[in-house]
């Protein structure tokens, strides 16, 4: 389950990009192939770039990083980088030389390296490692899913040879986002083992969410004030999905039928009302009254039907169902599951327990791990205009 949910979380985001670059009709050719290049132009071999030795006590550990891996992040960061470093305190780009971009290219990208490294050894250690599995999840699961947005948008009609097409497109699509299959599976695979030693080190990270924050979903129907017709209308609106829900049919089946679609429906806020992800820096929060009638539900429960005022010239009618947290949500990367697990509340700088162990756990390890070139000759040779 937590393989799909963040399967489906990347799937998601790709698909919207890639409907913008079908439109745009941006793919083009390219015939130089990726990789390392010398001043003679020709593309040079490399089978690894790094060696990474691991020693935490019980024996030594040796980690060959690929090319292909290391040429990923590398190209991510280089993008990322441009021309110069944007300066942190005063928000000015410095532009720098071919070494001192490299260099900064260099220092991030063996920092994702070694903090892949250290969480894949710890997963290593626990049991709960990569499996080949999860390899070939990866691409047969992008693929799939991009599939069906063609076929479901149509990119499909006149093409013999669907498989073939998808394939083609899926080639394409990281070119066009200016990345790598091998940049993206790398995160993936990232968050994937940040996931499982997360939940490893801390398994009673839901319980402590569930104690510190609040998740619900709503429908909400809208009424026009002072038009009796409006609020008869969004009554028996309410109503019907009030007995719907109370019938077993599942709050977002509901929500798409009956919502009014003014408001997020799913919404994560603390203990002291402050919604998770809310654009205001100080936090946007939930009323006092919703946040009364939460707390007196249990998890899974569903309120009575509420209303109130949802501006000067409409008011509401709402059903609050009160959910638990999926431990995929809590031991994902969400900026607001990452919250979660993380703090106390929103805006919190303290740390729950659970972030503190796992952040100490994968700092011993990363801390012990020291990175050497494989090659130190064709280490050197690699900066930011030799990597193409």
């Amino acid at each position: 389950k937590r393989t799909e949910f963040k399967m489906k979380r990347f799937i998601k985001i790709i698909c919207v990009i890639f409907a913008l670059i079908l439109s745009l009709g941006v793919f083009t050719s390219c015939t130089r192939k990726p990789g390392l290049y010398n001043w003679l132009g020709m593309r040079v071999k490399v089978d690894y770039a790094l060696r990474l030795v691991l020693d935490v006590g019980d024996g030594k550990k040796e980690y060959l990083v690929p090319f292909d891996e290391y040429y990923g992040v590398f190209m991510y960061y280089k993008s990322l980088l441009g021309d110069g470093i944007l300066e942190d305190e005063n928000k000015k780009l410095l532009f720098t030389t071919v070494d001192e971009q490299t260099k900064a290219v260099k220092e991030m990208t063996e920092d994702d390296l070694m903090e892949f490294y250290a969480l894949y050894a710890i997963a290593e250690k626990y049991g709960v490692g990569l499996t080949q599995e999860d390899y070939d999840s990866f691409e047969s699961g992008y693929k799939a899913n991009l599939r069906k947005y063609l076929e479901a948008n149509g990119k499909t009609e006149g093409i013999d040879n669907i498989d073939s097409y998808t394939d083609e497109m899926y080639q394409k699509l990281f070119k066009s986002l200016g990345t790598s299959e091998d940049h993206v599976r790398f995160s993936y695979l990232r968050n994937l083992l940040s996931s499982r030693v997360k939940k490893h080190i801390a398994p009673d990270a839901v319980a402590h969410a569930e104690k510190y924050y609040f998740h619900i979903k709503q429908v909400l129907v809208l009424f026009t004030k002072g038009d009796s017709s409006s609020e008869k209308a969004a009554w028996e609106k309410i109503n019907a999905a009030k007995a719907e829900l109370d019938a077993g049919t599942s709050i977002n089946d509901v929500i798409k039928k009956y919502d009014s679609g003014v408001s997020s429906s799913e919404i994560y806020f603390d203990a002291s009302s402050v919604i998770l992800g809310s654009e205001n820096t100080n936090g946007s929060s939930v009323s006092s009254f919703v946040s009364t009638t939460v707390n007196g539900l249990n998890i899974g429960d569903t309120s009575d039907i509420l209303t109130g005022d949802y501006d000067e010239e409409f008011g509401y009618f709402c059903i609050i169902k009160r959910l638990g947290f999926d431990e995929s949500f809590v031991y994902g990367d969400t900026s607001i599951g990452e919250t979660i697990f993380r703090y106390y509340a929103a805006g919190s700088s303290q740390y729950t327990p659970q972030y503190s162990e796992y952040k100490a756990t994968v700092g011993a390890y990363t801390q012990n791990l020291v990175c050497y070139a494989y090659n130190q000759k064709i280490y050197d040779k690699i900066n930011v205009k030799s990597m193409k």
